[in-house]
């Protein structure tokens, strides 16, 4: 099954930081996993910061778990980065993660994007027809 594919995913230690501070509190155990696979890379390696590659192995599903942790309900439906920040490379490096004998995670994450560009259109119909009252035109 696609979504139980190991993975080894590499991300700089102060993306993993960030990851851990979104998704810290999930009761899910393969999120549990990885933040204990993570403890255990940062006690054996004097606590990796900075740019310094963590490699973990994880599964392909988690990874597009952290994806959806990272967008939640308001950046999903009102924001797309495109600049150099944590939030970008993390989203970036679970994207090119895809395993092209499967596609599990590019087909997961395009059905994420449908669904965050219909909220968007959703959004600003509605503020259109708040604005246009009783000349609204849906466009």
């Amino acid at each position: 099954m696609a979504a139980n594919t190991p993975i080894t995913f590499t991300l700089n230690a102060r993306d993993w930081e960030v990851v851990l501070g979104i998704i810290d509190n999930s009761a899910e155990n393969d999120i549990r996993a990885l933040k204990a696979a993570l403890q255990n890379y940062y006690s054996a390696n004097a606590n990796p910061k900075g740019a310094t590659p963590v490699p973990v192995t994880t599964r392909e599903k988690t990874l597009v778990k952290i994806f959806n942790f990272f967008y939640g309900n308001t950046i999903r439906n009102l924001n797309n980065d495109i600049g150099g920040s944590a939030f970008s490379r993390v989203i970036a490096a679970i994207r090119a993660a895809n395993n092209i004998a499967d596609n599990y995670i590019s087909t997961q994450l395009a059905t994420e994007d449908t669904d965050r560009v219909q909220a968007q259109t959703s959004i600003r119909k509605y503020g259109r027809e708040v604005l246009m009252m009783e000349g609204f035109d849906s466009l």
